[in-house]
């Protein structure tokens, strides 16, 4: 009985339910007066404005890596660091070679002393033998 009295109404109540509907269907058309029309110009006004800054955000953000990359301190120490590499490799060689010739210096420097040391066991040996007495500090 209710449901055939809802759908057996009078007609100005059909007016009014077509006229709601018609309104409901206007403003979410955004025709609903100028509060609302504003409101969606604003709206689009601002997600174009959004779009603009997250561009101008993407510029910036290559901007900064290029002066980041420009002003970077291990990039601008590279080439002095190669430099100081290559000077310590250089010093490193000339220190080697200066140590093979003390060596080969010593190695000589061993065997002269050898050799006086046998040149002068050998002259102790004959004045041994012709007798003559070693010195002694105080005489």
């Amino acid at each position: 009985m209710i449901a055939t009295s809802y759908f057996t109404g009078s007609l100005p109540s059909w007016i009014l339910l077509g006229v709601a509907l018609l309104g409901a269907w206007r403003l979410s058309k955004g025709g609903g007066g100028s509060a609302v029309s504003e409101l969606s110009k604003a709206n689009e006004v601002l997600t174009k404005r959004v779009h603009e800054l997250g561009s101008e955000v993407r510029d910036l953000r290559v901007e900064n890596e290029g002066l980041r990359a420009r002003t970077d301190f291990a990039q601008a120490l590279a080439p002095v660091l190669e430099k100081t590499a290559e000077g310590v490799e250089q010093a490193e060689s000339r220190q080697n070679a200066i140590m093979s010739t003390l060596d080969q210096h010593e190695a000589r420097a061993q065997s002269r002393f050898e050799a006086t040391t046998d040149v002068l066991g050998l002259m102790a040996d004959q004045l041994a033998k012709l007798g003559v007495k070693e010195p002694r500090d105080g005489d």
